[in-house]
């Protein structure tokens, strides 16, 4: 049995439904204790505290859809809406922001027709600095009338959202900064928007490269949100068929995030990206994609001019001798594709190189 199918088993082994809360601080990811849960859903309703602890395990609770509003002092009031299945554990990382630096915005989510729509899972990724990376801090299903509360730094911080409906992402954004006390998404609910994401079990998964900002993007979201807990994407770089060990890499230790690791425009190298995620302690690979910078049409041929007059220029250097005018004619014709002016094979210089100091060998002799 495989490692990912291994993982998958892990609910069989809990007979009761466990909800694992997990307290942190967004900016600091350092743990939040002393905080105030009230658990809510059609059929249940509690409250709890964490007291001197980060962490609070519910259990023996039915299956359904629920909302968590959790709130500490400094720190502002959030909530988080998931679906508890039957014989489940899920283990959930909330993540707490200082009441001064955020606001509440009310977020509409809309269908093709313009109509509010109900159910709607709005998944608001927050963009980490230290990480490179975007990870889930807040996660909100729209009510009757299509709207969610969700708490957000306004003017400061990227955010991108992801929405959801059926379990089926039906929406990404481009990152953007929050300037309004109101957000609006537009959906269709009819076509598969998430037709470029991969699934494993209730993993959905894109690894893909973008080549006007020249980075990696490997974005995925644990649909039952108790699987994985860590992703990470190494990237290694290969330069005139020589590899090289790590380029980059990024991690992020979320259960949905959006991981971005850059690589520079350097011709003649290759660049590979393998996307892994961490579940049940052991990494899985989830997906690889690569990138190579050539030189394009328009700069072969200026580097094509440019070896020509350095080959000019070498000859014209050396001419008061002409033995050294002709072992150095050659010299840009395998120095050109060695730093990627130019397409042809580094051989074929190297031949030159050799051909030219030949003859200047034989007519060193016949002088």
């Amino acid at each position: 049995m495989d490692n990912f199918t291994k993982s998958l088993s892990i609910d069989d082994l809990y007979i009761t439904n466990t909800i694992n809360f997990t307290f942190k601080d967004e900016v600091t990811n350092t743990f939040v204790t002393g905080v105030s849960v009230y658990l809510i859903s059609d059929i249940y309703a509690n409250n709890y505290s964490s007291g001197s602890y980060s962490n609070l395990t519910v259990d023996m609770i039915e299956p359904s859809n629920y909302e968590v509003l959790y709130t500490a002092s400094s720190y502002a009031d959030r909530s988080f809406s998931f679906l508890l299945s039957d014989r489940s554990y899920n283990n959930f990382t909330l993540y707490m922001a200082n009441y001064s630096n955020t606001a509440n915005i009310t977020a509409y989510v809309y269908d093709e027709t313009g109509s509010k729509l109900a159910n709607a899972l709005i998944e608001v990724l927050k963009y980490d600095y230290l990480t490179n990376s975007y990870k889930l801090v807040e996660q909100k299903a729209t009510n009757f009338n299509g709207l969610a509360v969700i708490n957000l730094e306004k003017n400061n911080v990227y955010y991108k959202f992801r929405v959801k409906y059926d379990d089926v992402i039906r929406l990404t954004t481009e990152p953007t900064f929050i300037y309004q006390d109101t957000i609006s998404f537009s959906i269709s609910t009819q076509e598969d928007a998430a037709k470029d994401f991969l699934n494993k079990g209730s993993i959905s998964y894109n690894l893909v490269f973008n080549k006007d900002t020249n980075n990696f993007r490997f974005e995925y979201s644990d649909g039952s949100n108790s699987l994985v807990t860590k992703a990470c994407v190494y990237v290694t770089s290969e330069f005139n068929g020589v590899s090289t060990s790590t380029y980059n890499s990024s991690c992020v230790s979320a259960s949905s995030g959006v991981l971005l690791v850059g690589v520079n425009e350097i011709n003649k190298t290759k660049y590979v990206a393998n996307a892994y995620v961490t579940i049940d302690g052991e990494a899985v690979f989830m997906s690889s994609d690569s990138i190579y910078f050539g030189v394009d049409a328009n700069t072969g041929l200026l580097g094509l001019l440019l070896v020509t007059l350095l080959m000019i220029t070498f000859a014209l250097l050396f001419s008061w001798n002409l033995i050294a005018a002709i072992v150095m004619f050659p010299v840009p014709l395998w120095l050109g594709p060695l730093i990627g002016l130019i397409t042809i094979d580094i051989s074929v210089g190297l031949f030159m190189q050799v051909f030219s100091i030949i003859i200047a060998v034989v007519i060193s002799r016949s002088s």
